[in-house]
């Protein structure tokens, strides 16, 4: 009986607390019941119910982190405890440890909310850690998951022109070429050759392999066997090595 009615009182005083927002006495209410589940299954409960009173109700990240900080060390993929680590370590310009974080959220999270974080840790890691080469296997791992994806194809073609990453680009129009199949409308041809002809200009201006932008303009007449710029310019370049044949 005693502890019933001590279990009544320490409910109704929570609930005065709250109706009042009176946060500094529900932290306090909680360190006290803290202090008598030390060591139990319900501590890792109260302390994140008490870091996301000091962290969003009082607004002290520094406070919070020290609560948050023995959850992490309990349960590293706790969801609560990472989005809290998230706003924490990009409050302190942290870019290493809040990109780690956004790493683990992505395995956490339902699948709707994977995106944006990969979109985010792009981000982070081309303008904050200055690291392309992070960026693109964020996007490359959002591909594997999901072929489709326009957004991750798009930051890659960004990206691969930034980093002048040429045998990576040419891959990722073949691969572009590759999806489209066999071309039977007008406007898809005119795609896929567009997307030849970007090869041709990776070929000839930076990687200097006449060899490959010969064959490349052959693809073009294979799937346009009227296109003009491409019989012009393998014309100029037999005409100039002298291949009568």
């Amino acid at each position: 009986m005693v502890a019933e009615r001590t279990n009544a009182n320490g409910s109704r005083k929570f609930k005065r607390l709250l109706d009042e927002e009176n946060w500094d006495g529900l932290v306090e209410l909680y360190k006290n019941a803290l202090r008598l589940k030390r060591r139990t299954p319900d501590e890792l409960e109260l302390l994140l119910q008490l870091g996301e009173i000091v962290w969003k109700k009082i607004g002290d990240l520094t406070g919070a982190e020290r609560y948050f900080r023995r959850v992490r060390l309990a349960d590293p993929k706790r969801l609560e405890m990472l989005q809290f680590y998230k706003c924490f370590f990009e409050s302190e310009g942290n870019w290493k440890k809040y990109y780690s974080t956004l790493s683990t959220l992505r395995g956490v999270v339902v699948d709707d909310e994977r995106m944006p974080l990969a979109a985010e840790m792009a981000r982070v890691a081309r303008e904050e850690l200055k690291s392309p080469e992070k960026a693109i296997d964020v996007w490359k791992s959002v591909l594997k998951s999901d072929s489709g994806s326009e957004q991750a194809r798009a930051a890659l073609l960004e990206l691969y022109l930034e980093a002048g990453k040429w045998n990576a680009l040419l891959e990722h129009y073949k691969d572009e070429i590759a999806r489209r199949g066999n071309p039977r409308l007008d406007e898809d041809r005119a795609e896929v050759v567009d997307l030849h002809l970007k090869m041709v200009d990776i070929y000839r201006d930076r990687l200097k392999l006449d060899v490959m932008v010969i064959q490349t303009y052959n693809a073009i007449l294979q799937v346009d066997p009227d296109n003009e710029d491409a019989i012009d310019a393998l014309t100029e370049r037999f005409e100039k090595a002298r291949r009568w044949n």
